[in-house]
């Protein structure tokens, strides 16, 4: 996250932007939902300050992604 780095990871972030649309919803959703492609046994424990983030994050262990997914196949 240095400063030369960051606008190398928001393109990064970028590609990911499509599947976001694709699935309609959030960075962090995808980013969950990656995980637990990846990952089928993960168990997020999010620490969520209202109703909403937590069904966010709920949304995001509903969106399958086939597990072979990768950030550069987007």
């Amino acid at each position: 996250m240095s400063d030369d780095n960051f606008p190398k990871n928001l393109e990064l972030v970028e590609r990911f932007r499509p599947m976001t649309t694709k699935y309609r919803i959030s960075m962090g959703q995808i980013t969950l939902a990656q995980i637990i492609a990846e990952n089928p046994d993960f168990i997020s424990v999010p620490g969520s300050c209202s109703v909403e983030r937590l069904e966010a994050n709920v949304k995001a262990g509903e969106t399958a992604l086939n597990p072979g997914w990768r950030c550069e196949r987007l």
